[in-house]
């Protein structure tokens, strides 16, 4: 079994990269490790595709001048971005329970 088979049950999609699949959203969640993956992602997605319209929403706990940075390279090819990181320690998260924020 395909480790997105149990999510295809459900009604999921699949596509065969992430790059097709941020493609064919309007709505484009991160939740990365750190700061340097979200820039790394962040110039992966403006290489990848049109931008235009779309939304980029990041989870991820970075420092303010990333989501920043972030901010702005996506902006240069017309897409917004929405800081909302989350917090809490990994038994919160497993209970459910974590804390977000966001910033625009």
């Amino acid at each position: 079994m395909s480790r997105g088979a149990s999510l295809s049950a459900l009604g999921a999609i699949p596509h065969p990269s992430a790059a097709s699949l941020a493609d064919s959203a309007d709505v484009i969640f991160l939740s990365l490790a750190d700061d340097a993956a979200l820039a790394a992602t962040v110039d992966a997605l403006r290489l990848a595709f049109d931008l235009a319209g779309k939304v980029v929403v990041d989870t991820s706990t970075v420092h303010p001048a990333a989501s920043a940075a972030a901010a702005a390279r996506l902006a240069e090819r017309g897409a917004d971005f929405v800081a909302a990181p989350v917090f809490g320690a990994s038994p919160v998260a497993a209970e459910g329970r974590l804390l977000g924020s966001s910033m625009v």
